[in-house]
């Protein structure tokens, strides 16, 4: 596999799917084609940029417009299958997209014709973008992961947001930095957890306050251990 690619594009990938996708842009995919083609450019544009120098080259070029092509087609797919009536993301549609999209990206990096990557330096190097990518998985996607689960198991619609949403960054994020200092320090945003426990007194918000909490951090814990382990 060619692991500059992968990873670049991988970053691509989640950079688009979480950050770059904002509250109006992910409602007009859910109404509208429009929606869906927006996100497929901005997709495109960081395909584009990540793997520069080679992006020139008319067979990379092709390549990131087929991506695209096929992004754009799951994501009609997704949003039909998941917001035919009310909009909620359902976990089992939402963990199969996020496969297939990584899975396209894999064939790509292991069977398409590909340059060979010489060059020195940070840009080049497969571990930044590694490090870059599980930040955005442990952060965003695992915010909406949680939510899914929510909606899909207990019935619970509530996508969190505001200062709680980025709480949830706090919690996971450090949690997943702190494990590489020492894997038990990555247990110390469990204060959270406790916190949330002895100051909220209805049992509805509690309940969800602690699971996203807790859950959350056990999440970034074990894949913080394997990132470290198997994909570092």
């Amino acid at each position: 596999m060619n692991s500059f690619f992968f990873w670049h594009l991988t970053f691509a990938h989640f950079l688009t799917d979480y950050p770059l996708q904002t509250d109006k842009l992910f409602e007009k995919k859910t109404k509208s084609i429009s929606g869906i083609l927006i996100h497929g450019l901005l997709l495109f544009s960081s395909m584009f940029l990540f793997l520069l120098p080679f992006s020139f080259s008319l067979n990379v070029l092709f390549g990131i417009i087929l991506i695209t092509i096929l992004h754009i087609i799951q994501d009609k797919f997704k949003v039909f299958l998941s917001y035919r009536e009310e909009i909620g993301e359902n976990f089992f549609y939402y963990v199969i997209d996020q496969l297939l999209h990584i899975f396209i990206i894999f064939i790509f990096s292991m069977y398409y014709p590909l340059p060979e990557v010489k060059e020195k330096g940070l840009w080049f190097e497969p571990s930044f973008f590694k490090i870059l990518t599980f930040i955005i998985i442990v952060t965003y996607a695992y915010w909406i992961l949680l939510y899914s689960i929510e909606y899909t198991f207990f019935k619970y619609n509530n996508l969190i947001q505001g200062k709680m949403k980025f709480w949830g960054f706090v919690e996971r994020g450090s949690s997943f930095f702190l494990y590489f200092l020492n894997p038990f320090l990555s247990l110390i945003p469990f204060i959270s957890t406790l916190y949330f426990i002895f100051n909220f007194k209805d049992k509805k918000v509690k309940f969800f306050l602690v699971f996203r909490s807790f859950s959350g951090i056990v999440l970034t814990i074990l894949t913080a251990f394997l990132f470290y382990n198997f994909i570092l």
